[in-house]
Formats: structure tokens, sequence, C-alpha cells
């Protein structure tokens, strides 16, 4: 049931179940079903949503209905699915305190828009150290390094299901409209927030989301075993985020090194599990503090309360979440996929090897592995473990 408290906030108390993860789903979906949820908080098992605008009462009304239905539907997506924790490690953290104060005080982290950082200093180093290890490391698995652009055609978004299942992240991308009128409107524009909606045109394109979907419309109709079967890529990806959107943890524009796999179904599982053993390995190394857990997609739930479960069931997904000591929580920097045959189908890709082709990718999220980095063994580059130090700073890659 909702409870109006005020003018602009709507609180909210669900009647269903919801698991710690359908809870983390719900918070972050719900902020998209009103253009006026700015915010969204959890108290006490109640839910605020902090609105921008007053909405009159029919628009209320459909907002208590679709958060009833959205409860619902999060609850049922999440009935069959288990979180089974693969592994743990203490690490050597040392340090309790947010960093994000101190790389904005220090210029490390400018905001310019809700989202999106210029970063520069220490934290820039060591995402650059970060992308160098995980980079050679791609490369040590036999991986052809890739460059990739900034957007792919909308097609190989609904292609490849992307827009089905998470249509709540797509940013996609526009242009004015070829007519005299509507570019002087443009031209004449006062304020950047409210150009006129009428003057865009589709340009048929979508701000990438991911790193892999650029390989996977490379490789449209191809044959790996004429191509290649091992790629990697550092890209910018873009999400949108809604209320969700929080300093260098949850970001609209990030980067990302993947490491994509094209082999047969066993040997996707195989290459995956060597990947996520060598990381754990490192990370053990390092002194880091995480888990690495099995995982689900933030699919939205509307179409899609079956996947979650499918994922779960197949153990198809893992992450390898870092500790934030200063929040008492864990951030989610790196994921480990398998596809099936579901995307090389997509995509019309063959293996001439076999007659099941399957594809995976592991993705690592450098400013949230640089972040939580920051937040276990503080702002003193020269105090952090030496092993990581060595690694990602001194000679990132194995570089001299």
């Amino acid at each position: 049931m909702t409870d109006l408290r005020s003018p602009n906030d709507v609180v909210f108390a669900t009647s269903q179940h919801l698991t710690d993860a359908a809870m983390a789903t719900f918070c972050d979906q719900v902020s998209y079903l009103h253009e006026a949820i700015e915010t969204v908080n959890v108290e006490n098992g109640k839910i605020t949503l902090g609105m921008v605008d007053i909405v009159d009462d029919s628009a209320r009304d459909r907002l208590r209905a679709e958060i009833d239905e959205l409860a619902v539907r999060v609850a049922r997506s999440y009935a069959k699915v288990r979180t089974n924790v693969i592994s743990e490690h203490e690490g050597e953290a040392t340090y309790r305190e947010d960093p994000m104060p101190h790389l904005r005080a220090t210029r490390q982290a400018i905001a310019t828009y809700p989202g999106t950082f210029i970063l520069r200093g220490d934290i820039l180093k060591v995402i650059n150290g970060l992308d160098a290890y995980f980079k050679s490391f791609a490369l040590r698995l036999g991986a052809e390094e890739q460059d990739y652009p900034t957007t792919v055609p909308l097609r190989s978004m609904i292609d490849n299901g992307y827009l089905s299942s998470f249509p709540h992240h797509a940013l996609t991308v526009s242009r004015i409209h070829a007519d005299l009128a509507d570019l002087a409107r443009a031209a004449q524009a006062l304020d950047g927030d409210s150009l006129p909606h009428d003057i865009y045109f589709s340009a048929g394109q979508m701000l990438a989301p991911t790193v892999c979907y650029h390989c996977f419309e490379s490789m449209r109709g191809q044959d790996v075993r004429n191509v290649g079967r091992v790629f990697t890529a550092k890209a910018r990806c873009h999400r949108h985020e809604g209320a969700a959107t929080s300093g260098l943890t949850r970001l609209q524009t990030f980067n990302m090194r993947e490491i994509i796999l094209f082999d047969t179904l066993n040997k996707v599982a195989e290459q995956k599990q060597a990947i996520l053993d060598e990381v754990e390995a490192d990370f053990t190394r390092w002194g880091v503090a995480f888990e690495i857990a099995t995982a689900t997609d933030p699919f939205f739930p509307i179409q899609n309360e079956t996947k979650r479960a499918f994922q779960s069931l197949q153990a198809l997904k893992h992450e390898l979440r870092l500790k934030l000591p200063y929040d008492d929580d864990d951030l989610a920097c790196a994921s480990f996929n398998n596809h099936k045959d579901t995307l090389v189908k997509s995509y019309a890709i063959t293996d001439s090897d076999t007659d099941m082709p399957s594809s995976g990718c592991v993705g690592f999220g450098l400013e949230r592995l640089a972040f939580s980095l920051f937040s276990q063994f503080g702002m003193d580059l020269g105090a952090w473990p030496a092993a990581l130090r060595k690694d990602i700073l001194i000679s990132p890659g194995g570089l001299t």
C-alpha cells in the first residue's frame, strides 16, 4: 500500500516479501515509473520516493498501481533465485572512510552531469594501471585487441534482446531534423535542458551499454574459425541509472575492459572458470577483501520474469564483489558471463568446427574497481599492499 506523506513525496510499504537482492532491484527500478521521481530511499522497511514535482491525483493513482505491480513482478522474478557465495577473502583493508569527499575536494573526480565525471590524479593512475593489467592478462590468453566506437546500431540492440530486457538503461542517440526551422529553434535555445522535443530525429543508434555488443556486431554472419575466438577491448559504456546514480559506484558513463570468448559450450565454460580462478588468485595476492558469488542481470521484470530464474539456476553469471568498509557493504566490480548460444544465434555467428557455438564474456568495471581499492586502502597509494602497487602502479600489465 502507498502512503502519501507530503505533496512531493511518496512513502511505500510493500506487502510483498522481497529478499535483499529483490529489494535492491525494486529500489533501482521504481524510479523509472515516473519522470518526477528523483530519489529512492529505504528505511525501516519503507521506501520513500522523493518527487521533483507535485503530481496530480490521477497520476498518483496510476503510480500507486504501478508500484504495487512492480513489487509483485520483482518478487515473482526472484522466487527461484538463489545467490551462492563461491569464495570469500577477508583481505588487508585498513581504511574506513568514504573516498568520495576526498576525491571531490582534490578535484580528482569532477562531476559534469549526474553520473558523469572527469577523472584525474591518483584515481586515473589506478584506473589506467588496472586496465593495463587486465589487458596484459587478456593478451596472455591469446586475445586480439580491438577498438570500438561510442555507439552501436539500434537494430543490434533489438536483435540481441537488450532493449527487451533493459529498456530502462537505454540511452538512444538523436539529431536535430534537417529542417531550417528546427535548426533555427535549436540555435536560438537559451536553456540546454529545455530544447523542444519535437525537433529531434532518431538516428538509429544507441550509446553502447557494454563492450561486448560491439564485438558481436563485428562478428555478425561470420565463422569464428576464420576470424578469431578471443577478443579484448576497453570502451566507455553508457546506462541510464535514474535515481540509483551515485558517485563512482553507479555511473551513467564508465570504462570497462572486457574479454569476449567464442567456442563450444564446454570450452567457454572452462575458459570462464579459468579466468575466474586466476582473478580470484590475483585479488587474494593483492590483499583485497572480496567475495565471488552467483548473480543475475538487472532485467526489468516485464516479459522477463523467467530469465532471472534461468540465469540463476544455470549459474551462468558470477560477480566479483569488493568490500566497501565505510558502508559495511560490497560492490559488484567484475562479471563473468556464459551466454550459451543466445547471442551467437542473434548475430548468425557460426563455427565450422562445431555445430553448437557458444559465447561468453568477462567484464572489469574500472571506476568501480579503483573506487573500491581506495575505500579499502586509503588515499595514500604508497601505503597500499606491495603486490598490488607492483602490479598496477609500478609495472602495470608487466610493462617496465
